[in-house]
């Protein structure tokens, strides 16, 4: 299905700067959130504590509870609605459940009487628990990323041994330094990552791996700004915002390849914009769908899902653009760059040559 007529031709390429530039903007944006409000906001899943949902017979306010939970200690709780303002969620940073589940039962009860509310469930998380949650979530994340290095370089240029071996490097480095905070190591397995792609000009991974860094640096910065729970919902949107967004990243880079067999002298930003236009239509087709399935989800699905289709849509929406205007645009550079550091070898060789046959015409 097409929704453009064949031959139309936007130049994508040409504003890349317009684009990379308010990107940067956003990313900058994002940092300096979650540098001010000191990391991420980490949900129960990743802190420790518990959870206790509480059905009542009738519409209550959330200042109402935390007064009620002001007087037995626990008046720093997060609350809020779930569905309407009947049912409520409680969460805490301590992890006693029954101690807790007893507290909040009990303040309740003087305020709104035993017989108007039920406690229809309450969750615990451990200290040790949530820790080795964020372990593992800040893993599947790097590894995620790293293991994508080695399915594009070996798809588009047939390298698969230079990846494999810094992928079992990077493995051993995390297994053998764990003490090591595994922010730190996670950026520096990011950056010997873009480091190789760089030295054995695997162009198509680092322009794929920027482009990932991008969508999720820039999902990560809007849940700052908005002070959204980071939880293992949250990171399962991540991931899928991830997949997407190589998916749609492969589609382009393929038909770039396609093209460049085809058409061996032309232009390469001509090349790449050419792709970019053909496979509009399908961008919009799955982005567009997907995107209406996720905002239905942002609209509909409650507060229970908020967080997750929030980081879903801001993600996919990044993910959309840094496909067509950041990981191409990444392609021409290199290109750029590439031409430009040959030219200036050929510049000096001539002059060498130029140097060497004077030298024996002096003679």
């Amino acid at each position: 299905m097409e929704i453009f007529k064949p031959g139309i031709n936007i130049n994508f390429i040409g504003k890349r700067w317009i684009f990379i530039s308010v990107s940067i903007c956003l990313i900058v944006i994002g940092l300096a959130a979650i540098f001010i409000r000191g990391g991420l906001n980490p949900g129960i899943d990743f802190t420790g504590g518990t959870l206790v949902e509480i059905r009542f017979t009738k519409d209550v306010e959330v200042v109402q509870i935390r007064d009620a939970l002001r007087e037995v200690g626990l008046g720093k709780s997060e609350i809020q609605h779930v569905g309407n303002k009947k049912d409520v969620l409680v969460k805490t940073i301590l992890s006693e459940a029954g101690k807790i589940s007893e507290r909040i039962t009990n303040a309740l009860g003087k305020k709104f009487n035993k017989a108007n509310f039920e406690i229809l469930r309450v969750e615990m998380v451990g200290p040790a628990a949530g820790e080795d949650l964020r372990y593992k979530a800040q893993s599947a994340l790097i590894y995620s990323i790293i293991g994508m290095i080695i399915y594009i370089s070996y798809r588009f240029q047939n390298k698969v041994a230079i990846p494999i071996i810094v992928i079992a490097l990077l493995t051993w480095v995390f297994s053998t330094f764990s003490w090591v905070n595994l922010t730190v190591l996670s950026v520096l397995a990011l950056v010997a990552s873009l480091t190789v792609c760089i030295r054995f000009d695997l162009r198509q991974a680092f322009a794929g791996i920027v482009a990932l860094i991008h969508d999720v640096t820039i999902t990560a910065g809007f849940l700052a700004i908005t002070n959204k729970e980071f939880t293992l919902s949250v990171l399962a949107a991540i991931l899928t915002i991830i997949g997407f967004s190589i998916n749609d990243t492969i589609v382009i880079f393929d038909r770039i390849r396609e093209n460049m067999a085809k058409k061996r002298d032309e232009d390469y930003e001509t090349l790449v914009n050419t792709s970019l236009n053909q496979t509009l239509s399908r961008t919009i087709l799955t982005s567009g769908l997907t995107l209406l399935a996720v905002i239905s989800l942002f609209i509909f699905g409650g507060p229970i899902i908020h967080d997750f289709s929030f980081a879903l849509l801001v993600g996919m929406i990044a993910g959309t653009y840094s496909t067509v205007y950041i990981a191409s645009s990444i392609l021409v550079i290199w290109k750029r760059l590439e031409v430009s550091k040959n030219a200036k070898r050929k510049q000096i060789h001539q002059v060498k040559a130029k140097l060497a046959n004077a030298k024996e015409q002096a003679r």
